[in-house]
């Protein structure tokens, strides 16, 4: 009998063993800090406060992993200098990923790596002499930044002009980067192969979330503000649930994630055909996670907009489907009818419009068109000042992303946000009908399906400006610009 021994050169020992010490360390130690000071009343005579709650696990989290990563700072610098896009496309989708760990006020990680390899591809472009590509779509996003400045400029206040320039300059940056970044066709299967690892991995912690709060009762959410979490708590028949967020601070913008995610996964399950037992496992079990993740959001319009999305996958992999999706519309509406449920339905929706959540979601509407017709109509009244106009208790904005735009930058910032959601939209059909090969037509259906779901789901909530409406838009436009470079048709890949 003979046993195979493997050397330590071919088995990592110590990589291995300080990479889960690491991992373990940086994600547990805030929350068992956060857990013994919710727990344990250890209160210091001189200071008279809790211990627990002096102690600065963010700190310590932070110099222990710089201490961790010394050893390989020229390794990884290197590595990123000589592969600076595909480091910038996984370090930010980490990073927007892990907002609730990694906010500072109105900064965190997603924007700090965005500013730092702003530079990089600054000093790297001059050093090459290579040429930025200029498209359309940045030259919106200028108009776009111009209107929303306008308001606050005629506003006259500082720091809301400030704020403002802050708040459109990441996402023009945001578009920016990504459209650099995304110069060829591997560049864009890695980014969508990562969005998807990513968010599964953001899935499985939504999960992990949801099983802690059922047990221990606490909500295990990152860094959030008592506001944004008292959202997050679900009262069921069953008892109190956690919307899960993962670590993105909400579970809208979870959703966004995993709505697109799913779609991406389900087309891309569609589209390719000999697919090996493995990888067909793979994507199941990922698939269904994310299902799962966005069923504990208790969404009722993430499930309507993934909904949409799915069907039209299946619309567009076999267009006839639609016969049977009309018959099956037909024979319901036939049931509703012969077993009387036409009443049960109406009495539903009446309850929800007049003494449910939507009879305030109708007032806000009212409100904010209202507030925007009557008021400040061509420029609006700023970014974030919309509540001015509804004059809710809790400052709550319309919940209605189009609107919300119309409050804040006017007709004249709305109509250059709407051309370049329509631009973008365009730009997802156009590459459908022009892509060639059969077998990578999942990235076009993909991103065209998950669009609607986008769409579909900031038209109930206050998601303007939002950072992945510019994240999918310049992925779409990087598509774009590598579909067009190969002549209007796509090269295979070996993804």
């Amino acid at each position: 009998m003979r046993a195979i021994v493997l050397s330590r050169q071919k088995f990592p020992f110590t990589t291995l063993f300080i990479g889960i010490f690491l991992g373990l360390f940086v994600v547990l130690d805030p929350f068992i800090t956060n857990i013994i000071a919710c727990k344990i009343e250890l209160t210091i005579p001189i200071l008279n406060k809790n211990i627990f709650k002096l102690y600065p696990y963010e700190i310590s989290s932070f110099l222990f992993l710089i201490i961790i990563i010394s050893i390989y700072i020229k390794k990884l610098a290197t590595y990123i200098f000589l592969n600076t896009e595909k480091a910038f496309l996984v370090l930010y989708l980490i990073g927007v990923q892990t907002i609730a760990l990694t906010r500072v006020g109105r900064i965190d990680s997603s924007e700090i790596i965005v500013i730092v390899f702003l530079l990089l591809f600054a000093a790297k472009y001059m050093v090459v002499h290579k040429k930025v590509t200029v498209t359309p779509f940045d030259l919106m996003n200028l108009l776009f930044t111009i209107s929303v400045l306008l308001p606050t400029f005629n506003n006259g206040k500082l720091f809301d002009f400030l704020s403002s320039v802050l708040t459109v300059s990441k996402l023009l940056f945001i578009g920016f980067l990504l459209v650099t970044c995304i110069e060829n066709k591997d560049n864009l299967i890695f980014f969508l192969k990562w969005f998807v690892i990513i968010t599964g991995v953001s899935s499985v912690i939504a999960i992990l979330q949801e099983i802690a709060y059922i047990v221990l009762g606490i909500p295990i959410v990152g860094f959030v503000d008592s506001e944004a979490l008292r959202f997050m708590i679900e009262p069921t028949s069953f008892g109190n649930f956690l919307r899960v967020p993962a670590f993105l601070g909400s579970y809208k913008a979870f959703t966004f994630f995993a709505n697109t995610a799913a779609l991406i996964i389900f087309n891309y399950f569609l589209y390719k055909k000999l697919l090996s037992i493995k990888r067909r496992s793979i994507l199941i079990i990922s698939f269904l996670l994310i299902l799962i993740s966005i069923f504990l959001t208790f969404s009722k319009d993430a499930y309507l907009a993934l909904f949409i999305g799915l069907v039209l996958s299946v619309l567009i992999w076999r267009p006839y489907f639609i016969f049977h999706l009309f018959f099956c519309g037909i024979l319901s509406i036939i049931i509703i009818y012969l077993f009387d449920y036409i009443d049960d339905i109406q009495s539903i929706v009446y309850k929800e419009i007049h003494f449910g959540e939507y009879r305030v979601r109708l007032q806000l509407f009212r409100e904010g068109v209202t507030g925007f017709l009557f008021n400040s109509p061509w420029f609006g009244v700023g970014v974030g000042d919309s509540p001015r106009y509804t004059g809710h208790f809790y400052k709550w904005p319309v919940h209605n992303s189009l609107v919300q735009a119309a409050d804040e930058v006017g007709i004249v910032g709305l109509s250059i946000y709407f051309v370049l959601l329509c631009y973008t939209f365009y730009n997802t059909i156009k590459v459908c009908v022009v892509a060639k090969d059969e077998s990578d037509k999942w990235i076009s259906v993909g991103l065209l399906t998950g669009f609607i779901t986008f769409i579909t789901a900031i038209q109930f909530h206050p998601f303007f400006p939002e950072k992945f409406t510019w994240l999918y838009m310049g992925a779409v436009q990087a598509y774009v610009l590598v579909t067009l470079k190969r002549g209007l048709g796509i090269v295979k890949s070996n993804a």
